[in-house]
């Protein structure tokens, strides 16, 4: 059974987040996490959703599920470039913007970033969001001693 090209694997995220996600799924896991053959880190994904910026958040708690990263990659509205923010923050479920902290840069200003990507670079970006989750899972354990 065929369907329509234009509808196929939408959700709803914009056409450069849905691509991001598509590099993202080339990487194995966060390698800083495998011990004993396997990855303890565990990130997740869901749908965010700002207005015209439709994309994703992945987030990962530390291997004591006290910490959690969030980061969120959509196609800016004013600029087409692919923006990442990233915030520390527990979650019950998927982070939505308001669980974004009132005072995060982003907040006041929309054209702060933790990362932004020239239009088409996808690639870039999935491998931006992949050093922020080896970032955050390294330097957890090197807290945790």
């Amino acid at each position: 059974m065929s369907v329509n090209l234009f509808n196929y694997l939408n959700d709803g995220a914009g056409s450069q987040a849905r691509a991001v996600v598509a590099f993202l799924s080339e990487y194995s896991g966060v390698e800083g996490s495998f011990r004993d053959g396997q990855y303890r880190a565990n990130p997740k994904i869901a749908r965010f959703e700002n207005c015209r910026e439709q994309g994703y958040v992945i987030s990962m708690l530390d291997e004591a599920c006290k910490e959690q990263i969030n980061i969120v990659f959509a196609e800016h509205r004013n600029t087409d470039s692919i923006f990442i923010i990233k915030w520390l923050g527990t979650t019950l479920n998927s982070p939505t913007l308001a669980d974004v902290p009132d005072d995060h840069p982003w907040c006041r200003n929309k054209y702060y970033n933790d990362g932004l990507f020239d239009y088409g670079d996808a690639n870039g970006a999935a491998a931006h969001i992949m050093d922020m989750l080896e970032d955050f899972w390294r330097d957890y354990r090197i807290m945790q001693g």
